[in-house]
């Protein structure tokens, strides 16, 4: 499996490694937003640092802003956390914050240490 969930007292931490498919970073967004704990949830951490590749399209980033939109009716108290470098996930996650697409604030970090300190405050 190409993601790990991680649940923490008031978010979540999913780690992606390895090449991602757009199957698997669907299930990854199925698994923290089917959850019941997602309700309670005040962040989701997402650490794409050792991706080594993904064949995620602005197509599927899309449809991924459209689940979110659905959950933000069941919590909006979300804050989004992304780690990540490569210039590819960097264009999508771009296309994810573009208006009109996900409801979530969301900032993306080069380091997790910084995308921690954001999410504790």
């Amino acid at each position: 499996m190409a993601f790990d969930i991680t649940w923490e007292p008031k978010g979540v931490c999913k780690t992606y490694s390895g090449f991602v498919t757009s199957q698997e970073f669907m299930q990854s967004i199925a698994k923290f937003q089917g959850d019941p704990r997602f309700d309670d949830c005040r962040y989701s951490l997402n650490d794409m640092t050792a991706v080594e590749g993904h064949s995620i399209t602005e197509s599927d980033v899309k449809r991924f802003a459209a689940f979110a939109i659905g959950a933000f009716h069941s919590n909006p108290n979300v804050r989004i956390a992304v780690v990540a470098t490569d210039p590819s996930i960097l264009t999508l996650l771009d296309l994810y914050t573009a208006p009109g697409h996900s409801p979530y604030p969301m900032r993306i970090f080069p380091a997790l240490a910084e995308a921690r300190a954001w999410l504790a405050n």
